[in-house]
């Protein structure tokens, strides 16, 4: 069997109070599926406490059940300097992003040399080009805020910054926004031989 309920609905109410859902949409397989070990045992972590279903909540866009708000949307803005033919694509970015799972709602491309980018540097004290602005709900997705740490900051704002230029390879062409110069990520030293 199956059914849909609207989380308005008395009886949806009731599930998400039994199963402690906190994230919608949900979806609840009753323990019949024990009959299929393969696929059962993949989804043993999401076992309800009675073991009568298995209780799997929706991945960033979703509804907090309790609230009804909308969590994990987040607007891409690309930084680029078009003048900068050597400079590493900015376009890598969105595949990073993507394996972290976050979900874009809007994404626009902003050049350094236009009147907006030159806002966003100064706003930011942007000092490398290629660079990325994340803004919107990115406080849930946890293993992207760890990760981000260590290539960029969190402003004020709450928009999130890259920073760290060296976290995208050795041999990448980037601008350095003080300089104006075209500069490229050095490889790391090789540690000398001991004798």
């Amino acid at each position: 069997k199956e059914k849909s309920l609207d989380s308005s609905e008395a009886e949806a109410k009731e599930l998400i109070n039994k199963f402690t859902i906190k994230k919608l949409p949900a979806l609840l397989l009753s323990n019949d599926i024990d009959a299929y070990p393969e696929i059962s045992q993949s989804l043993s972590q999401l076992k309800s406490k009675d073991g009568s279903y298995y209780v799997m909540e929706s991945q960033a866009p979703y509804v907090e059940a309790e609230s009804g708000k909308l969590r994990g949307l987040a607007k891409l803005t690309l930084l680029n300097d078009s003048s900068c033919k050597e400079c590493y694509n900015v376009e890598i970015h969105k595949s990073i992003i993507a394996r972290f799972g976050i979900a874009l709602d809007e994404e626009k491309n902003v050049d350094a040399g236009s009147a907006e980018g030159k806002q966003l540097i100064s706003k930011y004290s942007i000092k490398s080009i290629p660079a990325i602005v994340l803004t919107g709900d990115l406080k849930i997705y946890e293993g992207f805020n760890t990760v981000w740490k260590q290539v960029g900051t969190v402003e004020t704002d709450g928009a999130y910054v890259f920073r760290e230029i060296s976290a995208m390879g050795p041999n990448m062409a980037y601008k350095d926004t003080a300089t104006n110069e075209v500069k490229k990520v050095e490889a790391p030293q090789q540690p000398t031989g001991q004798q």
